[in-house]
């Protein structure tokens, strides 16, 4: 499965957030040189609710990549974190760890 975000197109930087907690980093500050140019945001640990934050999504649209389990074992993602990116008006895609799932982003 692929998935395209082309309207984000024009924001080239990427924030890889891995296993953190956007409740303790704020990323906004750390990358504010650079934060009008992100326009992907990896959601951090599987998606789970306890270490997202939205506010990190607020005033700008983005398309946010969250690495799942193929079966939601522990209940990742959060349906109350894809709500919260659903209602920012930004782009939750899954990525588990099949051949057939991957996320590509282009730079027009």
């Amino acid at each position: 499965m692929y998935y395209f975000c082309r309207y984000y197109s024009d924001k080239v930087g990427c924030v890889y957030t891995g296993g953190g907690n956007l409740n303790i980093v704020d990323i906004k500050s750390i990358f504010s040189s650079f934060w009008n140019n992100v326009g992907t945001i990896q959601i951090p640990h599987h998606g789970d609710i306890k270490s997202f934050d939205k506010k990190v999504l607020e005033n700008k649209y983005y398309c946010c990549p969250i690495s799942v389990g193929k079966n939601k074992p522990y209940g990742h993602p959060s349906d109350k974190v894809i709500a919260d990116i659903l209602s920012l008006r930004s782009c939750p895609i899954k990525v588990t760890g099949e051949l057939n799932s991957e996320y590509i982003k282009i730079i027009e």
